[in-house]
């Protein structure tokens, strides 16, 4: 911090002030727009020192700032492509100078795609058409978002707001058996059905915005039949169910309207949490199905339902 320190001489009534002055030290913060996919917006703050000179690049290209008060500036940034961007923040005064480099993934909502914190100990895959054309969603860790929720361990998808015309897979790696995938919703910790395989935690969300891990509950413990989509489809959909236990038998079949059983998707012992599939048309000798109307029917031990879906041609 910059400081002054005072000495007082008595004898002829002076007073000799020394200021200490302290490199100055930058932080940034990214902001996804929610109104304007393809924009983010970057908040620079000088957390000490006092800065005479500040620079900011995004992808190697300087950005002008705007400065709105002592110690913060804020500028806006329009995406054109995904993939991993850089930004790297230089400030300096006469005692030298300092610089932070940052990263995070874009991803692309139009054509989908996937994305993780530069940690590695998150993810988002992002389905193909799952937003507009020309929209891109950012994905934060801890260090670049500004609103931490005192949730140290949170990561950030595009902004609070965005609904998915197709749920994204939201993952964790390097995570406990016992833990879920929660989103912030409304100001608490949603517990998402989440599947756990050899260290890694996955669940469905068309939701995006804040997600950590914490403790799983039995609120998720149970199984159900989710999301079809799309559904009317052509040529294929995704059927999504939770397990609710641990080597729970389960089957999954298809029907026509006249009950007979066209096609056996699943008929084994799952473990726990968020399963899909994917139903290609065809019947269990690969023929592809006539269009018309069908039902997925999921049944274990202790559930048994039934979804309509159209098969369009």
């Amino acid at each position: 911090m910059d400081k002054w320190n005072g000495v007082i001489d008595q004898f002829h009534n002076v007073v000799n002030f020394t200021l200490t002055i302290s490199l100055p030290v930058p932080t940034i913060y990214v902001m996804q727009n929610p109104y304007q996919l393809n924009y983010a917006q970057f908040a620079v703050n000088i957390i000490e020192g006092i800065e005479e000179s500040l620079c900011l690049k995004v992808n190697g290209e300087e950005i002008e700032l705007t400065k709105i008060d002592t110690s913060s500036y804020i500028c806006s940034y329009h995406f054109e492509n995904s993939g991993t961007c850089t930004l790297e923040v230089f400030a300096e005064n006469e005692i030298g100078d300092s610089t932070i480099i940052r990263y995070f993934d874009v991803i692309d909502g139009g054509k989908g795609g996937i994305g993780s914190s530069f940690d590695g100990k998150f993810g988002a895959k992002i389905q193909q058409g799952s937003l507009p054309s020309n929209s891109f969603i950012v994905l934060l860790d801890s260090s670049l978002i500004l609103n931490k929720l005192d949730n140290k361990n949170a990561y950030i998808v595009g902004t609070d707001g965005i609904i998915l015309s197709k749920p994204a897979e939201i993952y964790f790696t390097n995570v406990k058996p016992n833990q879920s995938i929660y989103r912030y919703e409304n100001g608490n910790w949603i517990e998402l059905a989440s599947e756990y395989k050899s260290g890694k935690l996955t669940a469905k969300s068309s939701k995006l915005g804040y997600f950590t891990t914490m403790q799983c509950t039995n609120i998720v413990r149970k199984s159900y039949l989710a999301n079809i989509y799309p559904n009317p489809f052509n040529p294929t959909t995704t059927i999504c169910f939770n397990i609710g236990e641990d080597n729970t038998f389960c089957t999954l079949k298809v029907y026509n309207i006249k009950g007979q059983k066209i096609k056996t998707l699943i008929e084994d012992r799952l473990s726990s949490g968020t399963h899909s599939i994917i139903w290609n048309g065809k019947n269990d000798d690969s023929q592809m199905c006539s269009s018309g109307v069908y039902f997925v029917i999921m049944q274990t031990n202790k559930y048994l339902s039934a979804r309509k879906i159209i098969l369009l041609k």
